[in-house]
């Protein structure tokens, strides 16, 4: 298997991949999709859901700039978006408790993206795993589009789980 593809904060990455790539989520969250037959993934690491009117058009830091992409890069392949397996991670705080949650930027952050899947995408999330306390290591695997989700803390650095 080759060296894994870390995924940086506006990371974008369209394609076939044959290896592991990895992001760490705190607040921000990563629309990640897997087409089965054509073995194409998708990863994101957006930051805040829509761009302010001052930022580049092409930032993939902001989901309505993600949107945009996911739809090209999907006519580019020669796809259609209900072929792939849509997931949602990350969303975290660490800066409110969980009845003030949905003031958080990983709420907005959550609520955005679930609303661009479902209503522009029409597709239902296959896999999710946001919100909470705690930062994530996403792991996906490019051969078999599965995903691995490491809750990270201080006491126990790894709580791995595969999300399927």
């Amino acid at each position: 298997m080759n060296k894994p593809v870390f995924l940086n904060p506006g990371g974008y990455f369209f394609g076939p991949l044959d290896g592991e790539l990895i992001t760490l989520l705190g607040s921000c969250v990563s629309l990640c999709a897997w087409h089965p037959e054509k073995r194409l993934l998708l990863a994101t690491h957006v930051v805040l859901p829509e761009r302010p009117s001052d930022v580049l058009l092409k930032d993939t830091r902001y989901g309505d700039v993600v949107l945009q992409c996911v739809l090209a890069d999907v006519f580019r392949h020669k796809t259609q978006i209900h072929e792939y397996k849509l997931a949602l991670f990350g969303g975290s705080t660490t800066l409110y408790n969980a009845s003030d949650y949905e003031n958080s930027v990983g709420s907005r952050n959550v609520t955005y993206m679930r609303y661009v899947g479902e209503n522009v995408m029409k597709c239902s999330l296959s896999s999710e795993d946001t919100g909470g306390t705690r930062h994530r290591r996403l792991h996906i695997d490019g051969i078999n589009g599965r995903f691995r989700v490491s809750l990270l803390n201080k006491k126990n650095p790894f709580d791995d789980r595969e999300v399927s």
